[in-house]
């Protein structure tokens, strides 16, 4: 799948008019605010993700072709210092897409991460011992 074709996926409705008033003809773009949202908390870059993954760091744009679509590693050599500078949702969407997937090896250890904690830290899962509140099969 290419960038291009990644991008297609996300909806003009969300890219281009969200909270659309009818006189203006345009509105907000969530992918922008998510990213600027996601700078101002400090969540980590798209290569810190990598690591904390288990998928190595990168040191270069060249090392990084590997892992994303269509050219697009020499893009963000256009547009960023640094692999450090990629953004985590710009990156993660960026990459090839694993074998039986729909994401790429990055997004895919984070939601794995988030679904693994959820149910670790949920009392009422059959399968966590020791609490009394846990259900049974």
């Amino acid at each position: 799948m290419t960038l291009m074709a990644t991008f297609s996926l996300v909806s003009l409705q969300v890219t281009e008019h969200l909270f659309e008033e009818p006189e203006d003809g345009f509105g907000r773009d969530l992918i922008s605010i998510n990213l600027q949202r996601a700078r101002e908390h400090g969540v980590p870059g798209y290569n810190a993700f990598r690591e904390w993954c288990g998928l190595g760091r990168v040191e270069t744009f060249d090392e990084l072709e590997p892992f994303l679509n269509n050219g697009t590693a020499m893009r963000y050599s256009k547009i960023y210092k640094h692999p450090d500078d990629i953004d985590l949702w710009s990156g993660g969407i960026s990459e090839r897409i694993i074998e039986g997937g729909m994401i790429g090896p990055t997004f895919a250890c984070v939601v794995g991460r988030q679904f693994q904690n959820l149910r670790r830290g949920d009392r009422f899962w059959f399968e966590n011992p020791n609490f009394p509140s846990s259900f049974t099969p």
